[in-house]
């Protein structure tokens, strides 16, 4: 293919900043961390240039994201990302504990989730959600 660096057509990453240099937002392909728990975004050139900015190390498992998701594609992303932490025996769904540690962690998301959430969480079949 063409190089888009060389089209002036490079991809905006609108919101999204490189967490090594601080471009904003990232222009051209964005890099995402599969290991970082920080949702770790790097520019092309930082990621190049091998650079381990808070937690992240060069051995990561990187996800290149070479096009501009929708609103509601980095929604769903970044639900899945948690849904992932939060599922911690890899089952499917969330028992009541890490339904509970899931509210707790997108309780801090939750400008960002504009109450998407509930929408997308499948609750465990054998466990009802007990009212307090």
């Amino acid at each position: 293919g063409i190089n888009a660096e060389y089209m002036g057509t490079e991809v905006h990453h609108p919101g999204v900043q490189c967490d090594a240099c601080g471009m904003l937002p990232i222009v051209g392909p964005r890099y995402h961390c599969m290991d970082c728990k920080d949702m770790l975004e790097l520019c092309a050139g930082c990621h190049r240039a091998g650079l381990e900015p808070l937690s992240h190390a060069s051995t990561h498992q990187m996800q290149a994201v070479e096009t501009v998701q929708t609103e509601e594609e980095q929604i769903l992303f970044f639900i899945e990302e948690l849904f992932e932490d939060a599922d911690r025996n890899q089952d499917g769904v969330l028992g009541l504990q890490e339904f509970v540690e899931w509210g707790a962690q997108s309780e801090m998301m939750n400008n960002i989730l504009n109450g998407f959430e509930m929408h997308y969480v499948r609750l465990s079949p054998h466990e009802e959600a007990v009212e307090r």
